[in-house]
């Protein structure tokens, strides 16, 4: 015996088998088939390895259309980044910041991630503005009809300060601070506006 390739309990694994014994052979033999078969990528599941998850074709597809609505990724690379991870993982921040070094090698820390947060607040009215002419201009919307839904959101703390307050919660959890968010969108569903409010 020279090489044993395996043993099947179907006739599926056996052609597989049959197959590999093929490919084994002509490596060793060297020897090139006059007539020879059109490979094809077949096999089971178990002859696959799981080597991980990569979301880069997602992540140029976004920075492509955050570009043609306006958006300048490069000069706010950090607004992007977090963005397109709410929609890949929608998670917290301190989760966001390890899956965007996992899957994009893209490092922040902790402390610099919060002070950055705090200055995107400056920058709703510039987004709000491409929002509204991306869906004039690209989405050909007349925007003779909006819609306004407004939620609540609590905190995982029982501390309320000026903005969050303790109320009704839609969650049951009336005892943790809430706030009120209201959001305008197309009839489509594509994001215009937003505001936050206090209880």
């Amino acid at each position: 015996m020279v090489k044993h390739i395996g043993s099947g309990c179907s006739n599926e694994e056996v052609e597989l088998l049959i197959k590999k014994a093929k490919s084994w052979i002509e490596e060793k033999s060297l020897q090139i088939e006059l007539f020879p078969e059109e490979s094809k990528n077949e096999g089971t599941i178990k002859d696959y390895q799981f080597k991980g998850v990569t979301h880069h074709f997602a992540y140029q597809i976004l920075e492509r259309v955050a570009e043609q609505c306006g958006l300048d990724v490069n000069e706010d690379r950090f607004l992007f980044g977090f963005a397109i991870m709410r929609l890949i993982e929608a998670t917290s921040k301190l989760r966001t910041i390890t899956l965007l070094n996992r899957y994009f090698v893209i490092s922040y820390s902790e402390r610099s991630v919060y002070r950055k947060i705090l200055k995107l607040v400056n920058k709703k009215e510039a987004v709000e503005t491409l929002a509204v002419k991306s869906a004039k201009e690209m989405l050909k919307e007349e925007l003779a009809l909006v819609l306004y839904d407004v939620t609540t959101l609590y905190f995982e703390t029982f501390k309320s300060d000026e903005l969050r307050v303790e109320g009704f919660s839609k969650d049951n959890k009336p005892q943790q601070p809430q706030i009120v968010v209201g959001l305008i969108v197309t009839r489509q569903g594509y994001p215009l506006s937003y505001e936050v409010f206090c209880r």
